[in-house]
């Protein structure tokens, strides 16, 4: 019966620190570090060829191939910063958050068909070339490297979110949810948006009844976006060919648009700072 009493009043103790803040607006900033998760790259490649002579003509190069999954780009640490501004209703507080989260682009990594793309596109550029071929061995084969994206990631968001908050003490309260908006992101160039989505969990400490200090850890899922880059174009070595008894020299050039498409996954820890209207 007394252990009973006192699991009520520890449970009413939670409560009364849990309501504390009912019925008060709030705005705030964030700010903090950033993680993004990695992203796939795909190729888009197609081939145009010179010959000399112009004639008789040489067979035609292949078709323009997509390639999906060929590189994983990794994103350098970021920043994550935004303006919050929302309710507590006691238990469960709505809040609207306008948020930036910015990472430079990382070297690019082998995925799924790396060296199946790379195969093909040195095997139709002919890199390296072999004698008869003019210039043998020419341009070397072409590797990651040579394939390298540069500049930053950069997402905007405009959230709402949903928390349930749980008093700890008197000052300092637990809290959990998440939140669902839309989402802009630009890198190569391009731009594209979507409906995404994030969880968070965090700390609030209430230094008095008009500031409170926090710390926030987020997951954020953009949604299903495409970005391009501006074509690349790729050149390839002469290949001398024998065409009705006449030898020709074809080059074969490649226009290659890499592609990042999937969802923009980051990991944020922030600092928070509010203050109770």
């Amino acid at each position: 019966m007394i252990r009973n009493i006192g699991l009520l009043a520890a449970v009413s103790g939670l409560s009364l620190a849990g309501t504390a803040y009912a019925g008060t607006p709030y705005a705030g900033i964030e700010g903090g570090v950033s993680y993004g998760r990695v992203s796939d790259v795909d190729e888009h490649v197609s081939f145009v060829a010179t010959q000399n002579p112009s004639t008789p003509v040489a067979p035609a190069p292949p078709a323009a191939s997509e390639f999906d999954d060929v590189f994983a780009v990794r994103y350098d640490r970021g920043y994550d910063v935004g303006l919050i501004g929302g309710y507590d209703f006691g238990y469960f507080r709505l809040e609207l958050e306008l948020a930036q989260k910015k990472a430079s682009l990382g070297n690019l990594k082998s995925d799924d068909i790396t060296e199946e793309f790379l195969t093909s596109v040195n095997s139709t550029l002919n890199r390296p070339s072999a004698a008869p071929d003019p210039g043998a061995p020419g341009q070397p084969a072409l590797a990651i490297d040579d394939f390298d994206l540069s500049g930053s990631m950069r997402v905007r968001s405009a959230m709402i979110n949903g928390f349930g908050d749980v008093g700890i003490t008197k000052r300092l309260f637990a809290y959990g949810g998440g939140g669902y908006g839309r989402t802009w992101a630009r890198a190569l160039g391009d731009g594209d948006s979507a409906w995404g989505w994030q969880w968070m969990a965090g700390l609030r400490y209430a230094l008095n009844p008009k500031v409170e200090l926090g710390l926030r850890y987020r997951y954020f899922n953009s949604g299903m976006m495409t970005l391009q880059r501006d074509p690349q174009v790729i050149a390839g070595n002469a290949n001398r060919l024998t065409v009705s008894a006449t030898d020709v020299d074809q080059t074969v050039n490649a226009n290659v648009i890499q592609e990042i498409e999937g969802e923009i996954r980051s990991r944020s820890l922030l600092a928070t700072l509010m203050f109770n209207l």
